[in-house]
């Protein structure tokens, strides 16, 4: 179906024609176009429609309008995570830092997906700058202490922050003796350089209590536990078994109890956010239960932590940081008026997304219509309609003589009839209401020719985050050390009791496990004398960068574009693979292989059955040797189906092939249009080439400098 009548229905199907915006479809003679201006500094966010010019044009704001934060409802199934999914789509193709806390786990795959598109498995920035928090994970996992010390904030402060999250998570059974025991409890074991792991043994050891305690300077909580020792058993137990139920039932999970069971952290949220690292947190609900609640909350406190504490950096070096959180009232602790208000000063800005008002109080609520400059709107129940129409929409007074239930009847009933993936969007900053209709982003496994199984597999070879994983195995030996040495001290073993605050070794990271083992060559292929080559280490970010241009060349001119293409049996891969109207064109890119090398990948494709091999490279010099080497191994008749390109050349090689189908109707990303070519004057295209091949230059330089 096309985007036209996803918008406005279809007849046939008695759909409505007005549900998303205020035209008369009948008198449009033609589907419309779509335009996306490209403008520097700006985010995208959707399709609205123009009556006038009777086009789709892509509604955009101002990057620097996101420190203002972004506030998205909408009931379940509506399209707001693959609203969120569109705009990480975008900052991971700008270069910027970005987190995102899903509490499902199918998010965090999908953004996996993006990388792979982005990245080759062996690009190091998969391994350094992607910080994946998986506690599913069976095999690795990261290692988190919220207790551990930061530069330049006290435990005290920190301490503070964790509290609000217990507090909001144990809301039941809290009170004051309960917050007091907490907060002394957490501020000791941050200053003896402990985990919370050993709250229980802390809790309930005198012998383990005193060591902790003889390495604490705060002097409020040397007197609590003064006075607290002073209680008879009995007593204690009475104040402990609250907090030891609690957290016994948060540590009791395996996996939760590894990831915490570290006096160190394998990664650190300042560091993550003044270097654009990219932090996935997956919380898998459905395994982890309320531990998924109280550790995105510990998360989300750290963050707030990192991102105030950049007070010691001048306010033009805080770099943007943007943080997406779905669900985000399973993790919202009181400071997080404070986070609304303040965060925008030290690069912190929030994209918060979840289904009803009735998920959050009526003081939270206010404080997110009044304090997030954009407002995002899918559809909703009633009773939230009846609030979201009066906060989103301006009372006209002429809405009596054209509606008949009145203005404010017909802006509720918009918000509750709203089509799946079209929302109103509101800018607080500059002012006005559109209705937009969400950009559909085609799954990872399709770009790249797989079936999902195969998908699957090929995403396990990246290794996410590598390097703030440690093994599981070794952790396990790890905290098996330490709880016996805990055990000892609280069986009032002097002996061993200055051992126990030692800080233990942590396990070396293991690079995860992956298939290396290359397919056989098809007898076929072997008889007919085709060279299957080797797949060398690519130029990495470079081919990954021409691979994505392109595509997107290619997609604008209306071609179906698969990466990474299977051919042959699975014994290899074309780099981008082409098709349009049953034509086929491989285009293979080269940046670091040999001449050999590519001639035996234009073998392969030939082989394979394509009209037309394209043979891509920025270096003319290398084209011209590739070429002389293929006018002598390849036969008369194929030389004709080869070609040696510069990525310039082959954007205009595209544009004439898509010339010479003028006024066909064709799908752009998708979508299918009507397009009418224009032939472009040589002047004019000089002029386009030289500007396009700047532009390449320009970024493959910089990919060079940043090696």
């Amino acid at each position: 179906m096309s985007l036209w009548k996803k918008l406005f229905g279809d007849e046939k199907q008695g759909s409505s024609k007005d549900k998303l915006v205020d035209t008369s479809v009948q008198h449009v003679i033609s589907e419309p176009g779509f335009y996306n201006e490209e403008i520097p500094g700006t985010l995208d966010l959707g399709w609205y429609y123009s009556k006038n010019k009777n086009e789709f044009q892509m509604a955009k704001i101002n990057q620097k309008d996101r420190a203002t934060h972004l506030y998205v409802i909408g009931a379940s199934g509506t399209g707001k995570t693959k609203f969120l999914e569109y705009l990480i789509l975008q900052d991971i193709e700008k270069g910027n830092g970005f987190g995102v806390i899903d509490p499902h786990g199918d998010l965090i795959e999908d953004i996996k997906g993006i990388f792979s598109l982005h990245y080759s498995y062996d690009d190091e920035d998969i391994s350094k700058k992607i910080v994946l928090i998986d506690p599913t994970d069976k095999t690795f996992t990261v290692t988190f202490n919220p207790l551990e010390k930061l530069p330049g904030v006290s435990i005290s402060e920190q301490v503070n922050e964790l509290v609000g999250s217990f507090r909001r998570i144990w809301a039941e059974a809290w009170g004051v003796r309960m917050e007091d025991l907490m907060r002394n409890s957490l501020i000791a074991l941050g200053e003896a350089e402990l985990s919370l792991a050993e709250l229980p043994a802390f809790l309930t050891g005198r012998s383990f209590r005193k060591n902790v305690l003889d390495k604490v300077e705060h002097p409020l909580t040397r007197d609590y536990f003064a006075r607290f020792d002073m209680m008879t058993d009995r007593t204690q137990i009475t104040w402990i078994e609250p907090v030891m139920n609690k957290i016994n039932a948060f540590l009791a999970e395996e996996r939760i109890r590894q990831m915490f069971s570290s006096t160190k952290s394998t990664f650190h949220m300042r560091e993550i956010m003044d270097n654009r690292k990219m932090l996935l947190v997956r919380l898998d609900k459905g395994k982890l239960k309320d531990s998924a609640d109280l550790l995105g909350s510990l998360l989300m406190a750290k963050i707030q932590i990192a991102a105030f504490s950049r007070s010691d950096i001048p306010q033009s070096k805080r770099v943007p940081f943007y943080m997406y959180i779905d669900e985000f009232q399973n993790f919202a602790t009181e400071s997080f008026a404070v986070i609304l208000s303040e965060a925008r000063k030290y690069g912190l800005s929030l994209i918060m997304a979840h289904q009803t008002l009735a998920q959050i109080s009526a003081e939270l609520r206010s404080l997110i219509l009044g304090n997030t400059g954009m407002q995002v709107c899918f559809r909703v129940n009633r009773q939230d309609a009846q609030l979201l129409a009066k906060e989103t929409f301006r009372y006209s007074g002429e809405g009596a003589k054209i509606y008949p239930g009145g203005e404010w009847e017909h802006y509720t009933e918009e918000l509750q009839d709203l089509a799946p993936r079209c929302c109103y969007a509101k800018h607080k900053i500059e002012g006005g209401v559109i209705p937009l209709q969400t950009v559909e982003i085609e799954p990872a496994w399709e770009v790249l020719g797989m079936e999902e199984d195969e998908y699957a597999h090929f995403l396990l070879s990246y290794p996410f985050g590598k390097n703030y994983l440690v093994s599981r195995k070794e952790l396990i030996a790890h905290t098996q050390k330490r709880q016996k040495l805990s055990a000892k001290v609280v069986e009032d073993k002097p002996a061993v009791e200055k051992h126990i605050v030692e800080v233990l070794p942590m396990p070396a990271r293991e690079k995860p496990e992956r298939s290396e083992a290359k397919k056989p060559i098809p007898a076929h292929l072997e008889e007919s004398g085709v060279i299957m080559p080797d797949t060398p280490q690519k130029g990495k970010s470079q081919h990954r960068y021409l691979q994505t241009l392109i595509k997107r060349m290619a997609e604008n001119k209306g071609f179906r574009v698969v990466l990474e293409k299977s051919v042959a049996d699975g014994a290899g891969r074309v780099d981008v693979s082409l098709e349009r109207d049953g034509r086929k064109i491989a285009c293979e890119i080269s940046v670091t292989t040999s001449d050999n090398h590519e001639l035996g990948n234009i073998e392969k494709c030939l082989a394979a059955g394509y009209d037309m091999v394209i043979m891509c490279s920025t270096e003319k010099k290398f084209l011209e040797k590739v070429k002389s080497l293929a006018s002598q191994r390849i036969k008369a008749v194929n030389q004709e189906k080869v070609l040696f390109l510069q990525p310039d050349d082959l954007f205009f090689y595209l544009e004439k092939e898509a010339a010479s189908m003028s006024g066909k109707e064709e799908r752009v990303k998708g979508y299918r249009v009507k397009v009418q070519y224009q032939p472009v004057a040589e002047t004019e295209k000089n002029t386009r080439r030289e500007a396009v091949g700047q532009v390449i230059l320009q970024a493959l330089r910089r990919m060079k400098e940043e090696k």
